[in-house]
């Protein structure tokens, strides 16, 4: 491969790399901002408990509210634009690199609602945490 074809290559690696951690990251903000960085790495653990490749586990269908009604893209521009960005990246990068280093403070949840709020999934269910205005469910 040429000079310039490794150094495309790379910047395809990294632009890509970035494209999924500003999705996290701007997931994690639409879904916890509001509290704190508790609340931002409780989500991220759902997103690791749930499995698999971040980048899909946040944009599959209907499984993050605040993506219900908007794109990746435009929820990403949204919260770029929030104080919290470079946390949220920070915490996304973790996720990301090294998911275990986020810990267990959602006690290995899989699935969050805000209180008040309950889904039809969380009917019957006891929450295993509750993180601010957060519970934190194992689902089956």
């Amino acid at each position: 491969m040429t000079l310039i074809g490794l150094i495309a290559s790379a910047l395809h690696l990294q632009s890509k790399e970035n494209f999924t951690r500003d999705a996290v990251a701007a997931v994690l903000m639409g879904e916890a901002r509001s509290e704190g960085v508790a609340g931002l790495r409780a989500v991220a653990e759902v997103v690791r408990n749930r499995g698999g490749d971040p980048l899909k586990v946040v944009t599959a269908h209907r499984q993050f509210s605040c993506l219900n009604n908007r794109t990746v893209s435009s929820l990403v521009r949204a919260m770029k634009q929030e104080e919290e960005w470079p946390i949220a990246c920070s915490i996304a990068n973790v996720l990301l690199k090294d998911p275990a280093v986020l810990g267990n403070s959602a006690k290995r949840a899989n699935h969050f609602e805000q209180i008040g709020k309950t889904p039809f999934w969380a009917v019957g269910l006891k929450p295993v945490a509750t993180i601010g205005k957060l519970n934190f469910y194992i689902c089956k």
